[in-house]
């Protein structure tokens, strides 16, 4: 498939480097061309089309025809949710044009479908949020990987040297009031983890009180539809609203546990819930990795350490058919 996708950007370095990037990574398959001169493109904007065209948003109420085809409008205000931030890194600018090319149905990249993958265990300190980190960064070298935390208490804003102006409660708040433009929303939350793109979890978990499970399930569909993401892995926990539903809504749910009695006996609680709650379904679809006592863990969530914990991850990813 071709196509064609236009900007308009003055700062030339900045538009070729971007140019650059995208033809190298993933728009092969189509003709980026910019402009960087006001005069010229208002002359030749009425008369061209393109797939997709990227103009500043100080062009949005100009006097003249804006041109034919989808508009994604960018921005030097980090604040404004309603445009692209310009100056994120050009991996996700990428993500957030692909995502826009998909809504519209002018996207070919080959990716299959987004594949939700889901962490929960009723068994604590079992490594949960450590592995899910060491999976994204696994995945992220096959495909576009998105990391959400559900936790109360993660201590991102620490692990991440926040604090973070948004979090993963505005975004839900801003998904469930449109069903438009969800991938240039989804990349003004994005914080990146190497690879991996993360939406920062709440700073206080009073915020997550508020948000049903409607709001959960939406948020989850409207990622996957909106093209941005081969995998997003759902760090889930007994904080929130609707946990049964968002495991049910996922291709594989991973339940870490441990070798103890103790464990054991948590484990065997948890299945017979599931079952007498209907979500025998969810049982079916549960990987349970036994994770051995781990002496090391990385806290450097941009980067992971090969071993032990890798291998555990990996072994579970190559079980569960993700890699």
């Amino acid at each position: 498939m071709s196509g064609k996708i236009c900007f308009f950007e003055p700062n030339t370095g900045l538009a070729e480097k971007l140019v650059d990037y995208w033809l190298s990574h993933g728009l092969a398959q189509y003709t980026i061309c910019y402009y960087s001169d006001v005069g010229k493109w208002q002359e030749d904007a009425p008369r061209l089309f393109a797939d997709l065209w990227i103009l500043d948003r100080s062009l949005e109420h100009c006097s003249f025809l804006l041109p034919r085809g989808k508009i994604l409008w960018w921005t030097d205000c980090p604040e404004d949710i309603g445009a692209v931030f310009k100056y994120r890194s050009a991996g996700v600018l990428l993500q957030t044009i692909l995502g826009q090319l998909k809504e519209t149905g002018d996207c070919c990249t080959g990716m299959e479908g987004t594949k939700l993958i889901s962490l929960y265990s009723p068994i604590k300190r079992c490594l949960q949020t450590t592995f899910g980190i060491y999976l994204a960064h696994l995945l992220s070298k096959k495909g576009r990987t998105l990391y959400l935390n559900l936790e109360g208490y993660s201590g991102f804003e620490r692990l991440l040297s926040g604090p973070f102006s948004k979090d993963i409660s505005d975004f839900i708040y801003y998904v469930n009031q449109t069903s438009e433009n969800i991938s240039l929303i989804t990349q003004n939350f994005l914080y990146r983890l190497g690879e991996v793109d993360v939406i920062p979890p709440v700073l206080n978990p009073r915020n997550l009180q508020d948000i049903t499970e409607e709001m959960w399930i939406h948020m989850l569909h409207s990622l996957k539809t909106c093209g941005l993401y081969d995998y997003i892995i759902i760090d889930v926990s007994d904080f929130i609203h609707g946990t049964f539903s968002i495991l049910r809504e996922s291709q594989v749910v991973f339940s870490l546990t441990k070798l103890d009695e103790y464990a054991s006996a948590k484990w065997q609680q948890y299945c017979s819930i599931l079952e007498e709650s209907g979500y025998q379904d969810v049982l079916e679809k549960t990987k349970s990795p036994e994770v051995p006592y781990v002496s090391e863990v990385s806290v450097h969530l941009e980067e992971c350490l090969p071993e032990p914990m890798m291998d555990v991850v990996s072994k579970a990813a190559k079980e569960a058919g993700l890699v």
